[in-house]
């Protein structure tokens, strides 16, 4: 089942980023960072997308970098039990069959 999740998180922006757009170089880290992780009570993040960056970052002591807070939506898969989904073989054991679901 794919769902739609609100999130709020801190984003690193290092220094040699800070001629670029905030929200173009948020939502690169935050791809980074999210797609293809995979959460045991969310799922698979698949894609990020209505980035909003607040202006106001933080500096921290010995780092260069500003964090700033984001919120963003994502777009996870999350596999439910007796779902049926098409997938493709990748690799069989003798133990049992290695399958590729989703992206």
């Amino acid at each position: 089942m794919f769902r739609v999740l609100t999130l709020e998180d801190y984003i690193r922006i290092p220094p040699s980023r800070f001629g670029e757009p905030l929200e173009r170089v948020a939502f690169e880290v935050l791809w980074g960072e999210y797609v293809g992780r995979v959460e045991r009570d969310v799922g698979v993040y698949v894609a990020i997308f209505d980035v909003e960056v607040s202006r106001r970052g933080v500096v921290i002591f010995g780092d260069g970098a500003t964090y700033n807070r984001v919120r963003f939506k994502a777009l996870v898969y999350t596999p439910l039990i007796n779902e049926v989904v098409e997938g493709e073989v990748v690799r069989t054991e003798d133990f049992g069959a290695f399958v590729r679901v989703g992206p």
